[in-house]
């Protein structure tokens, strides 16, 4: 959350309100977005973004070492494709990855 505050793309103020209890960040919608501009800012040749990130799932798609305990690659999305395509997620996606990647290449 440091690397979000310190890129300007959350306010240090406003750092309470995606931690729990725990210390494990809440996920959000706008914290979904800061992390994708923050990794889209990256100096990496390569960005590639789960299609799970689009549409704002926040349960892990994959868990390493398991086999029977979780659904690996077998769940469902919570949007069918054409929600995915006609709805605005998909292009705000785009739009910040974009931002990040040209700032990325002025830097």
């Amino acid at each position: 959350l440091q690397a979000l505050v310190a890129e300007g793309l959350l306010a240090p103020e406003r750092l309470g309100e995606f931690l729990s209890d725990s210390g494990t960040p809440t996920y959000t919608p706008e914290l979904g977005d800061a992390i994708l501009s923050y990794l889209a800012r990256s100096r990496a040749r390569l960005m590639l973004v789960q299609l799970e990130d689009v549409v704002g799932e926040s349960e892990q798609a994959n868990l390493p070492g398991t086999t029977d305990e979780h659904p690996n690659w077998r769940r469902r999305l919570s949007l069918n494709l054409g929600e995915i395509i006609y709805g605005t997620r998909l292009s705000k996606v785009a739009e910040l990855v974009t931002e990040g990647r040209l700032q990325a290449a002025r830097r």
